[in-house]
């Protein structure tokens, strides 16, 4: 409702309908058979649907889409599509809140290590036990499983999985 009454326009064509008459295209299907994690980002600009069609490869390196297909709202028909070369207007980039939740997982134990390491080699007034150390590890380790949970609703333990193996490759 909030697109037509802003762009004035009648759409016959929802979102995820434009999204389906996507996958039609030529162009788009080959991509698809060929990249199983690939995903759709649309927008509506003057009356014509952007698909956006990306992989993980692409979006963690460049800040344009694999393939972007573009089709009438009203018919439904595919007006062009095409592997683009740069940034597109009205092309929307995919917000990585993993990412985001990860970078910070990494900064945080990272700093509880790097004070670790200052401390054993600095001699302060309280000494603290080897045990006290790990048992405030596993807590930040606890708190960084549930952080990264929470950040992820849809994937809840599945993505602390998918963290974990991205993490430690080698125990896989």
């Amino acid at each position: 409702i909030r697109i037509r009454n802003r762009n004035n326009i009648t759409l016959n064509i929802t979102p995820n309908k434009a999204v389906e008459i996507s996958k039609n295209d030529p162009l788009v299907n080959n991509f698809l058979k060929n990249n199983s994690d690939s995903f759709a980002t649309i927008n509506l600009s003057n009356g014509i649907y952007l698909v956006a069609w990306w992989n993980n490869t692409r979006l963690s390196l460049l800040n344009y889409p694999n393939i972007l297909t573009k089709i009438d709202s009203r018919t439904g028909t595919i007006l062009e599509s095409f592997k683009p070369l740069k940034r597109e207007n009205g092309v929307v980039i995919p917000y990585q809140t993993s990412l985001l939740a990860d970078i910070i997982v990494y900064i945080i134990i990272f700093i509880y290590l790097l004070s670790y390491v200052i401390y054993s080699n600095f001699k302060f007034k309280k000494r603290f036990k080897n045990r006290d150390w790990l048992i405030g590890f596993l807590i930040i380790l606890f708190l960084s499983a549930l952080f990264l949970v929470i950040m992820h609703p849809k994937d809840n333990i599945g993505y602390l999985i998918k963290f974990i193996k991205k993490t430690f490759p080698f125990y896989w």
